[in-house]
């Protein structure tokens, strides 16, 4: 960025800056963690929308088409069908599609309750456990493409536990995965069908 571009953009950040620390309770701020969290909770709702707003007006150079609201990292932004159309969103999709990605690479390492705290925490957009859930039911995976040899193949399988709402019995359900020749993975959850297809 060139020097008088970014005396222009100091300038209006402090002036940013300034209006968001006076309308946030300047009081509550005792940690350096509670102001990472109100800076992070202003700049979600207040800063970031608008700057997406501004950059997805100029990439498509359309506002036409019916107003839609979407989930992102950057917090909740509105944009138009025609927009949407543009840049390859999904019709009817309420998450931006790197949202999506972080939900489903959390919810593929823990259960979804966790994923939901975690993606709360890491990007200050709250998603809700059934969501996760939702998202990786609808993920569609596909086979693995081989171009050579088979070398190797492993199965496994196990059972996981299912945690119910709070104060009710948890379950076990079983689980298969598979690995073909140390590159393609494969996972199936209640579905052996699958499993001998893939």
């Amino acid at each position: 960025m060139k020097l008088d571009k970014r005396l222009e953009l100091e300038a209006c950040l402090k002036r940013v800056s300034e209006i968001l620390y006076e309308d946030s309770e300047p009081e509550s701020l005792e940690t350096l963690e509670d102001i990472e969290k109100k800076v992070r909770e202003r700049v979600l709702s207040e800063v970031s929308p608008r700057i997406a707003r501004f950059f997805i007006e100029k990439k498509t150079g359309t506002n036409r088409g019916k107003k839609r609201k979407l989930k992102s990292v950057l917090g909740i932004i509105s944009l138009t069908s025609g927009q949407a159309e543009r840049l390859k969103i999904e019709p009817y999709s309420r998450y931006s599609p790197l949202l999506e990605k972080c939900c489903l690479l959390l919810s593929s390492n823990e259960s979804y309750r966790d994923a939901e705290r975690d993606t709360l925490l890491l990007t200050g957009v709250k998603v809700g456990h059934s969501t996760h859930h939702r998202k990786v039911k609808n993920r569609e995976s596909s086979p693995a493409d081989m171009k050579g040899k088979l070398s190797e193949i492993a199965v496994d399988g196990g059972t996981v536990r299912i945690r119910g709402e709070v104060g009710e019995k948890s379950f076990w359900k079983e689980y298969k995965t598979a690995r073909l020749g140390g590159i393609y993975y494969g996972a199936f959850y209640q579905d052996n069908d699958s499993l001998v297809n893939w």
